[in-house]
């Protein structure tokens, strides 16, 4: 009988829309399935996924072997593969997301760093000066993870790293039909009735 119960309950439970599940999500630009892309992108470029759109100051994007930067005029094809001074990218998601990271490559990474939520208002904000860099695993929704919408990332005299990586977190909540949701809570709640009377009756 007990069993019995906990399987009725179970099927009812089942009936109910799930709460979500995290998806961490690494968009890589070093991939060679983006070979094809490798140059200038122009002054905004979306991923493939359609999540994140990416905008530039000081020239187009850039998509290298190793790293995503931007191209300004006159620089060597080198330099296009980093973010260097009067250079800026901002990354906006197409919904809030968390734990956001970013990987680089090789080099010095004296950034300013801002990012912003949903509203547009700041959520954190960080900088450092050449010769020192930003950590490679700065978490850019700051200490308290707040989920945020944007960040932008602003070159200064030094930095001789471009973007490898941004890593991510977005909440997905998958709902039940609802038409298996009725039936679904329909039989669980019927099994639970039906233990009900049979247990009024051997009473």
């Amino acid at each position: 009988m007990k069993r019995l119960k906990k399987i009725a309950a179970a099927v009812a439970v089942l009936a109910l829309p799930m709460s979500g599940m995290a998806a961490v999500v690494t968009q890589q630009f070093n991939s060679t399935a983006l070979a094809p892309l490798f140059g200038a992108q122009g002054n905004v470029w979306t991923t493939a996924d359609g999540f994140i759109t990416i905008e530039s100051t000081g020239g187009p994007i850039y998509i290298g072997a190793n790293a995503l930067g931007v191209a300004r005029s006159g620089q060597s094809t080198a330099l296009y593969q980093q973010l260097n001074v009067n250079e800026s990218l901002r990354f906006t998601f197409a919904a809030a997301v968390t734990d956001v990271t970013f990987g680089r490559s090789a080099g010095t990474f004296p950034i300013n760093l801002t990012s912003y939520d949903a509203d547009g208002d700041l959520v954190f904000s960080a900088s450092r000066a050449f010769p020192n860099s930003l950590p490679s695993g700065t978490v850019v929704n700051g200490p308290d993870n707040t989920p945020i919408l944007s960040f932008l990332l602003q070159g200064v005299t030094g930095t001789g790293a471009g973007i490898a990586s941004i890593t991510y977190t977005t909440i997905e909540v998958a709902q039940v039909p609802v038409p298996a949701t009725g039936l679904l809570l329909a039989a669980g709640l019927g099994l639970m009735a039906g233990l009900r009377r049979a247990k009024s009756k051997a009473a």
